[in-house]
């Protein structure tokens, strides 16, 4: 039992970024489950959802979200030859929403509000795991 426990542990240890890009995709599909069951009225007095309404009506940009955040994860668990360019592509659609969401919160609010280091350290895990995709890191 402690060896398998201890094995379990190298595993998590070796595949820390695995785990960080996981974190990152449940966190875009639960920001997206969450905002599509929210009302419009609310949605749109928030500042981190704001400019989504600029360009995409209300359920299209959750569904969008939500389907990234899926997509990242299945990624995660493809083990084939192109894998890199799978992981890469997610992890570029991940760090795209993250920085809409950042950037959405700096302009539509007074003040630094703290989510946004929240939303920025998902983008910079996601932009080290494209790197690390498309440049060959393991």
């Amino acid at each position: 039992m402690i060896r398998r426990a201890q094995e379990y542990l190298r595993l998590i240890i070796r595949r820390e970024h695995w785990w960080a890009e996981a974190w990152s995709a449940i966190a875009l599909l639960t920001f997206g489950l969450v905002s599509l069951r929210r009302t419009h009225d609310a949605l749109h007095a928030t500042p981190s959802t704001h400019s989504f309404f600029i360009l995409m009506p209300n359920g299209l940009w959750q569904c969008l979200l939500i389907l990234g955040g899926a997509y990242q994860l299945a990624a995660l668990s493809f083990e084939t030859r192109w894998w890199r360019w799978w992981r890469g592509s997610a992890a570029a659609l991940a760090a795209f929403f993250s920085a809409w969401v950042a950037v959405s919160q700096v302009i539509y609010t007074f003040g630094f509000n703290p989510i946004v280091l929240y939303v920025v350290a998902w983008c910079g895990v996601n932009l080290f795991a494209l790197s690390r995709a498309f440049g060959g890191l393991r």
